[in-house]
This record gives structure tokens, C-alpha cells and sequence, in this order.
């Protein structure tokens, strides 16, 4: 295939593969069986090292650029950064392969502080996480002046879920049913009780909490009360664990209090091989 030679100028490595079977280019460093992926503009491998290594030099550049979907123009940040990944839906992809425990899709840190790191989507200890690190979680929203501030959510040494509502005691008596859902969800026996908070709003002569189960529960006046006032409430109770379409226990949350975490892990210098201008 011929090409100008004002598009050839503007290329160091220009490779081209008709068909769909191969890469448009493959390279390899050290020992053992070159692979590539078919149908793919470049395939890269190393025997010990370093697949691929991208390096801008500008202040603001970016070290590799990745779009899918056919998308056009990419998209990353003006302040530069190490990747940016472009998708219709999802512009990162993290998969981890390996079985069990210890294995996470991303991991995250800033280098400046060694605590400020998170894992992403894994599992350890036999529970499944969705984000763990040392930080706190968090989120934004505006202030009286337009501007973006932060809120934090509070955090448990158990897995906990809550629900919320608002009852009437009726002569002295009311029963709370709680959402099938969320019932659904919980796990509720003598070694973990649901905790049950009533706020009552009006006069009587108080009220006590009985018969809980993860279905619901029963709120009745103290001293034989036959009051008639509203109450708001709020339950407290641990996540039961999930299992698979099999059966098999998926993931723990209804025994775990102050689980380990995952250890950080070590990190590998790389040394960057700087040549002349021009040199090979």
C-alpha cells in the first residue's frame, strides 16, 4: 500500500495489515513466544518487564491515550495525566483473573502520602468490596453560594444497612412492616439483634419496642397507654451474606466486625533508558 509522503513524514513507526487476522504491528522484549491479539492496530509484550510504556514530556501531556467505540475526538484532562481512557459507557476497564481472595479490578494511590490509596472492585477475607482504603468516603454538593463542598458518610465495624420511616400508635399499639427488600437483605437472629430507635412525637406515657423480626416490628404504649400519637423510627440491622445461583456462599457480611484489610502492595521503580535525539 502506497502513502503520501506528508503522512509518512509524521510517523517514526507506520504499520499496516490488510487483513483482520493479525496486528498492525508487534513487538516483543526478552525471551519466549511472541503473541498478539488478531485484529488489533498493535500487539506488545515482555518476557520480564514492561509491556507497553508511554511517556509525554510536556508539563501538561499525557502518557497514553486509549478510545473505544469508535469515538471521535478523544478526550482527556487540560492539567495531563498517566492514561485516559475513552468510552461510550465505560471508559476504564480493570479484570482481575486470579481465584479467591486478594484481587481487585484497580488500585488507586497518591504518591505524595502513603496513606492515601484505595482498592476497587475485589474481594478479601471471603467478602466482596466495591472500594477499601484508609481514606473516607465522601461526597460533593453545593453550598449556599453555588460551590461544591464535601459530606461525609458515617462508617461501622460491621456491614450494616438502615431503613427509615414514620408510624402512629393507634390506642397504645402499632405494628411496623418493614420493606421486603430491604428484609430480604438483612440478617436477623439473637446474635444479631436489628436495633430499633423510636422518636416519638407527642405526649404519652413513653413506649417500648417487641416482637422484631427482620419482617418487622411491634411498638407498644408503656403502663397499658391507649395514646394515639405518631412516632418516626429507624432500624439498624446486618447485612445477610449472598450466595450464588448455585448455592454457594458468595460473599460474608453478617459475622465480619473489623475484618483485616488487604495489605498494600509493593511497588517496582522503573528506570527510564534516556538516548540522544536521533540515536537508536
Amino acid at each position: 500500500m502506497s502513502e503520501s509522503s506528508s503522512v509518512l513524514d509524521a510517523f517514526a513507526l507506520w504499520g499496516i495489515l490488510a487483513g483482520s487476522s493479525g496486528a498492525g504491528v508487534v513487538g516483543r522484549s526478552g525471551g519466549g513466544v511472541t503473541s498478539y491479539l488478531a485484529n488489533t492496530g498493535g500487539s506488545f509484550s515482555s518476557a520480564s518487564g514492561t509491556g507497553v510504556y508511554g511517556i509525554s514530556n510536556s508539563a501538561s501531556g499525557t502518557g497514553g491515550v486509549f478510545v473505544g467505540n469508535n469515538l471521535t475526538p478523544s478526550s482527556t484532562l487540560v492539567d495531563g495525566c498517566g492514561i485516559s481512557g475513552n468510552g461510550l459507557s465505560i471508559g476504564v476497564y480493570g479484570y482481575a483473573t486470579g481465584n479467591g481472595n486478594d484481587r481487585w479490578g484497580g488500585y488507586f494511590v497518591a504518591a505524595t502520602n502513603a496513606n492515601a490509596y484505595a482498592y476497587v472492585g475485589g474481594r478479601t477475607g471471603g467478602t466482596n468490596y466495591k472500594i477499601n482504603g484508609p481514606g473516607t468516603v465522601s461526597t460533593m454538593v453545593k453550598d449556599l453560594n453555588g460551590e461544591y463542598v464535601n459530606m461525609f458518610c458515617p462508617e461501622s465495624p460491621e456491614v450494616l444497612f438502615q431503613d427509615y420511616g414514620t408510624g402512629k400508635l393507634v390506642n397504645g399499639r402499632a405494628y411496623i412492616q418493614l420493606d421486603p427488600i430491604f428484609a430480604k437483605n438483612i440478617y436477623v437472629d439473637e446474635a444479631h439483634p436489628m436495633k430499633v430507635f423510636i422518636q416519638l412525637e407527642g405526649d404519652c406515657k413513653g413506649v417500648y419496642v417487641t416482637n422484631k423480626s427482620k419482617n418487622g416490628f411491634e411498638v407498644i404504649e408503656l403502663q397499658g397507654g391507649t395514646s394515639n400519637v405518631a412516632f418516626s423510627w429507624t432500624v439498624v440491622a446486618n447485612r445477610a451474606n449472598t450466595y450464588d445461583e448455585n448455592g454457594n456462599l458468595d460473599s460474608r457480611f453478617q459475622d465480619i466486625r473489623f475484618p483485616k484489610s488487604p495489605k498494600k502492595p509493593s511497588t517496582l521503580e522503573l528506570k527510564n533508558q534516556v538516548k540522544d535525539k536521533g540515536t537508536k
